[in-house]
């Protein structure tokens, strides 16, 4: 265990460490080498005016986060995580990764190259004024939020996901991608051309003004969402989901549908076509009576009980109750809830995503196997108890309370905490960073 804390104007090198735990905090106009490292966990937070090289590295776990004005090089990593988080002006380049996972959040005027990634993730959110190029990837997941004014070019992707969301005045273009998941969400006045996708999982959420065509598409799922006087069109679609939710003044138009399953809620004044559909099922909520969807619900109360397999979203909710018990595999996907109560009990190999809570209480009781993602609460109460070897991460809690309770072989996360009250009990194995 290394711990480097409140250097000023310091040369810190490390090389040749295996098997090690690094953390470097509050460090200021520093330079970090890290070389030859294998099986490490590199953790850089409070970074101003840094450089940063990461070089030869197998199987590590690089965090930067709060990085001003810093040049980041992550060259010839194998089998790598890396977070870049809340970087101002900076230069990321990224090359020959091979099974990397990449994160990049909060980027602004920033110039991202990505070649050559294999079965890589990447995350790109809140870039502004960016030049983004994905090229040559293969099995990789691309994710890119809140980007304005940006140019995206995604060409020759095989078995990728790519998300979209929060683009203005963006030119997307999608071609020759098998097995491909898109998703665009919050795009205005943006034109979407999705064309000979096989196998692929296409969602628009929140299209203003949007024209969106999806033709030959072979075992897709489309997920249209909140589109506000947009033309739809969904043709040649064979064994596809379809869900279209939060429609005004929309025209919708699905044809030669086989096996398909539709979903409309919340649409007023919508035009709906269906036709030529064949062992279909059509559901139509929040019309009268509606529980399916759940989806720009207000004032709601939500139970699934004993759902096996089950794949669960909630969106938009306001003062809504929420409980989900009994879950196996399942993936749970809680978004933009406010004053909501939320409970998740006995959840085995669960997925589960909080994001945007405003004075919501959280309490995730008796997870196995679970990876729990807490980001953005304001006024959270969050208790986290009976956790065996679960990942947890809570990041920007302002004001909050963190219970953990009786957790096994877990890695938490604490970063970026304001007057918050952290109690730690009962805990095996357990490694524990508070950063900033």
């Amino acid at each position: 265990m290394v711990q480097l804390v409140t250097l000023f104007n310091a040369t810190v090198q490390l090389a040749t460490l295996s098997n090690a735990t690094l953390q470097l905090a509050t460090l200021s106009n520093a330079t970090v080498q890290l070389v030859i490292e294998s099986n490490a966990t590199v953790q850089l937070a409070t970074l101003s005016n840094a450089t940063v090289q990461l070089g030869i590295e197998s199987n590590a776990t690089v965090q930067l986060a709060t990085l001003s004005y810093a040049t980041v090089q992550l060259a010839t990593l194998s089998n790598a995580t890396v977070q870049l988080t809340t970087l101002c002006n900076a230069t990321v380049q990224l090359a020959t990764l091979s099974n990397a996972t990449v994160q990049l959040a909060t980027l602004s005027s920033a110039t991202i190259s990505l070649a050559t990634l294999s079965n890589a993730t990447v995350q790109l959110a809140t870039l502004s004024y960016a030049t983004l190029q994905l090229a040559t990837s293969s099995n990789a997941t691309v994710q890119l939020a809140t980007l304005s004014n940006a140019t995206v070019q995604l060409a020759t992707l095989s078995y990728a996901t790519v998300q979209l969301a929060t683009l203005s005045y963006a030119t997307l273009q999608l071609a020759t991608s098998s097995n491909a998941t898109v998703q665009l969400a919050t795009l205005s006045n943006a034109t979407v051309q999705l064309a000979t996708l096989s196998n692929a999982t296409v969602q628009l959420a929140t299209l203003s003004n949007a024209t969106v065509q999806l033709a030959t598409l072979s075992n897709a799922t489309v997920q249209l969402a909140t589109l506000s006087n947009a033309t739809v069109q969904l043709a040649t679609l064979s064994n596809a989901t379809v869900q279209l939710a939060t429609l005004s003044n929309a025209t919708v138009q699905l044809a030669t549908l086989s096996n398909a399953t539709v979903q409309l809620a919340t649409l007023s004044n919508a035009t709906v076509q269906l036709a030529t559909l064949s062992n279909a099922t059509v559901q139509l909520a929040t019309l009268s009576n509606a529980t399916v969807q759940l989806a720009t619900l207000s004032n709601a109360t939500v139970q699934l009980a004993t759902l096996s397999n089950a794949t669960v979203q909630l969106a938009t909710l306001s003062n809504a109750t929420v409980q989900l018990a009994t879950l196996s595999n399942a993936t749970v996907q809680l978004a933009t809830l406010s004053n909501a109560t939320v409970q998740l009990a006995t959840l085995s190999n669960a997925t589960v995503q909080l994001a945007t809570l405003s004075n919501a209480t959280v309490q995730l009781t008796t997870l196995s196997n679970a990876k729990v993602q807490l980001a953005t609460l304001s006024n959270a109460t969050v208790q986290l108890a009976t956790l065996s070897n679960a990942t947890v991460q809570l990041a920007t809690l302002s004001n909050a309370m963190v219970k953990l309770v009786t957790l096994s072989n877990v890695t938490v996360q604490l970063a970026t905490l304001s007057n918050a009250t952290v109690q730690l009990a009962y805990l095996s194995n357990a490694t524990i960073q508070l950063a900033t």
